[in-house]
């Protein structure tokens, strides 16, 4: 699992500014290109994003399983990344088989996307 808002990991910066490698933004497929990590809302969504090849996707936590389902049985080349507050919390992702976790801050515009 790649694991991405540790200062002691030393990995690709991703955030929700315009100066992080990787963006977080919410989907638009009009925006989504490599270094996107694209918050999807349904399984429609999540299709469009990985056809689109954002580097990541970010299914609404009510999706998830679906989305780990489908990224594993079509063979995605985006990765499924899920929100976490600490690092204490990196193990739900683990246990839903997420590609990736972003230990961020809360943000209550994007509740539904924390496990």
């Amino acid at each position: 699992m790649l694991i991405f808002g540790l200062d002691f990991i030393n990995n690709k910066k991703i955030g929700f500014n315009n100066d992080s490698k990787i963006q977080c933004i919410d989907f638009d497929e009009k925006n989504i290109k490599e270094n996107s990590a694209v918050f999807c809302n349904d399984i429609n969504e999540i299709l469009i994003a990985n056809a689109l090849n954002a580097a990541f996707i970010i299914p609404n936590k009510s999706i998830l399983n679906d989305c780990v389902n489908l990224a594993e049985y079509y063979l995605f080349d985006s990765k499924i990344l899920s929100l976490v507050k600490t690092k204490e919390e990196l193990f739900k992702a683990a246990k839903l088989k997420c590609d990736a976790v972003f230990v961020c801050e809360y943000n209550e515009k994007y509740k539904e996307y924390f496990l």
